[in-house]
């Protein structure tokens, strides 16, 4: 789903599956005078990405800006599309889908390209002008104002599910206010074989404390699952999730009956057009 300042610019489909955008409203000269639009000034062009049809309807929608004599168009794409296909097998039988998606984003030349979370380090040096958001930072401070709200005044215990979430959420906090769990995937398959306790569990003696999961993006869920099974052995009484990229592919494990996650925070930035919280547990904060 596109959208330009904000407002939703849905797609038309001919019968032959090509898109087309009702673009008749963006024209800063049309001949009835009725549009006061400055081409000069910023406009955003929203990119929630579902489908692939979004990348054409960004090409075309962009071209036509550009015609117009639109001067200062900005990117705004919380999530970057195909940010986990930024690397090669062996027998290089796979493409790299972050760089040619890439290549292609920067070939519209945009003013500026702003994302959030972005999966893959190699983002921040593929696009070109980026501006990194981090809302997985204004999610934590969301949780901590739920916690205080809910009573919870003892702070809260980060759990990385990897070493790079721990990387790029560490915080200066306390030794015993982190815990690592170290994944360990199956490349061929993208399953999780296990998840296991790297460190040293004598350092964590408060565990009615709330443990916070913390990383950027959720498909399946079921990485995050057996991290809260692995903290509900240790004696963790609380478990959140916090992710700033939720797909829906993963309310199947997350939000099942017996799910040891009690609580989620994530933004709207890879759900659905038109999603509506309607689940309990979830805590979600749109960006569109």
């Amino acid at each position: 789903m596109l959208y330009f300042d904000h407002e939703p610019m849905p797609a038309l489909f001919f019968p032959n599956q090509e898109i087309s955008l009702d673009t008749e409203h963006l024209n800063p000269a049309d001949r009835f005078g009725r549009n006061a639009i400055d081409p000069t000034a910023e406009h955003i062009i929203g990119l929630r990405f579902e489908s692939n049809d979004d990348l054409i309807g960004l090409a075309l929608l962009k071209g036509h800006l550009d015609d117009l004599g639109y001067t200062n168009v900005v990117l705004d794409a919380p999530y970057f599309p195909y940010s986990t296909m930024d690397h090669i097998d062996g027998d290089k039988s796979h493409p790299l889908g972050l760089r040619y998606v890439t290549k292609f984003i920067n070939g519209l030349n945009f003013k500026k390209v702003r994302i959030m979370d972005p999966h893959s380090y190699a983002v921040s040096t593929l696009v070109d002008r980026i501006e990194v958001l981090r809302g997985t930072l204004m999610l934590l401070d969301e949780v901590n104002k739920w916690l205080w709200k809910h009573r919870a005044t003892q702070g809260f215990v980060l759990v990385y599910p990897g070493t790079d979430a721990q990387s790029r959420y560490c915080f200066n906090t306390a030794p015993d206010c982190q815990l690592l769990l170290d994944k360990r995937p199956i490349i061929e398959s993208g399953e999780t074989a296990g998840v296991r306790y790297a460190g040293d569990t004598s350092a964590i003696d408060d565990w009615p404390r709330p443990c916070v999961i913390t990383a950027d993006l959720c498909r399946r869920g079921r990485t995050y699952v057996g991290c809260a099974e692995e903290l509900r052995a240790l004696g963790a009484q609380q478990i959140i999730l916090c992710v700033a990229h939720l797909e829906e592919s993963a309310f199947e494990s997350i939000f099942r009956d017996d799910s040891p996650i009690d609580a989620v925070f994530a933004t709207d930035s890879r759900l659905p057009h038109g999603f509506e919280n309607s689940i309990g547990k979830l805590n979600l904060f749109p960006i569109f």
